[in-house]
């Protein structure tokens, strides 16, 4: 039924921004060159509201952040605003699963990553003590796969 609503999205978006879908996650992003890049990506944000309002849909703004993706040291700050909410800017995101950050660096991504094995470790350590490697081997593989 949530194919139905979201069918005609994209029909409301300019035609340089780029919308992406993911059951009921949407990511909304575009170039940025100039002032009126940013203008229209306001706009684009407003057609969504109207969207939503149309269909009966809210958008929860306090979930929704704005990622300036930049290999330069400096880059204009643009305050967007959803349902009359400005939206917070954040360095980095977790989407479907990955770390973006503003740098395009992976790092941030390979810290978090490393940083729930070594927990699972440390939960498997702390919590199977004393038992015999071959179960303390399985319980790690069903901690990694598992998650």
């Amino acid at each position: 039924m949530f194919l139905l609503y979201i069918k005609d999205l994209l029909s409301h978006m300019h035609v340089d921004t780029c919308c992406r879908l993911f059951a009921d996650d949407c990511l909304l992003y575009r170039i940025i060159d100039s002032l009126e890049d940013q203008v229209q990506l306001q706009s684009d944000l407003r057609e969504l509201e109207q969207w939503a309002a149309d269909w009966g849909m809210q958008f929860n703004p306090s979930k929704c952040h704005v990622l300036s993706v930049s290999k330069r040291s400096h880059h204009h700050q643009y305050f967007y605003e959803l349902c009359d909410v400005v939206l917070k800017s954040v360095e980095s995101k977790k989407y479907l699963g990955v770390t973006l950050s503003s740098d395009l660096s992976w790092s941030s991504h390979i810290t978090i990553i490393c940083m729930k094995a070594n927990q699972k470790l440390e939960f498997i350590k702390r919590n199977l003590k004393g038992t015999p490697h071959k179960l303390k081997r399985r319980a790690y593989n069903a901690g990694i796969f598992h998650t």
